[in-house]
């Protein structure tokens, strides 16, 4: 009887994190990274990647089918010594059902909830033959820009509206508007360039 199981993880660079790295591992290949300058070398898992695909959403390059052009990519854009890379999305495969009929089942379930919102997914079927057939799959974080290759910041600054819709002034401790560099201050939010961190979308 099949097991359902599903795990759901940020790949981080606080954790010692690569991105180039865990989809090397992830799809036992050989990719370079630039990060540290050496080669990530593992084809010797290649017996138990039992299938590998990239998928794009549509208006994305057909570059990041390339997956060491894909996570150079993120490595790139992500500056920060804290930056979440990746999401990674783990499942459990029915053992009752044949590779075929996985590859089918994942291709469906990757665009129904992942491509079909705009991310890049790096997946990859292992199986030891241990009874355990799973799918490891790597997701992307940023929406693309309309040239299909930008990756867009995870949040953009605006400003904050009152009921009325109006901006909202920033006052000094005399109830004055602040004036900085000639110009009006008015309060502003960080708001999440897309939903794909809200708990319920798991």
């Amino acid at each position: 009887m099949a097991i359902a199981f599903m795990n759901v993880r940020i790949l981080e660079r606080t954790k010692g994190k690569n991105a180039v790295a865990s989809a090397a591992y992830r799809s036992g290949s050989k990719l370079k990274d630039e990060q540290s300058n050496r080669t990530k070398n593992f084809k010797y898992k290649q017996q138990e990647v039992k299938y590998s695909e990239i998928d794009l959403p549509i208006g994305a390059n057909e570059k990041f089918k390339d997956r060491e052009f894909l996570w150079k990519k993120i490595e790139h854009t992500e500056k920060r010594k804290d930056a979440q890379l990746a999401r990674e999305v783990i499942f459990a495969l029915p053992q009752e059902l044949d590779l075929e009929t996985d590859i089918e089942l994942m291709k469906k379930f990757v665009q129904d909830n992942f491509t079909s919102r705009g991310m890049i997914a790096d997946w990859n079927i292992h199986d030891k033959g241990d009874g355990n057939p799973h799918c490891h799959c790597m997701l992307t974080m940023r929406s693309l820009d309309t040239d299909g290759l930008t990756f867009l910041p995870k949040k953009k600054s605006q400003f904050e509206l009152d009921a009325n819709g109006e901006k909202i002034t920033v006052l000094d401790k005399h109830g004055i508007q602040i004036i900085r560099n000639q110009r009006k201050v008015w309060k502003r939010i960080d708001v999440l360039t897309n939903d794909w961190k809200k708990k319920k979308n798991v």
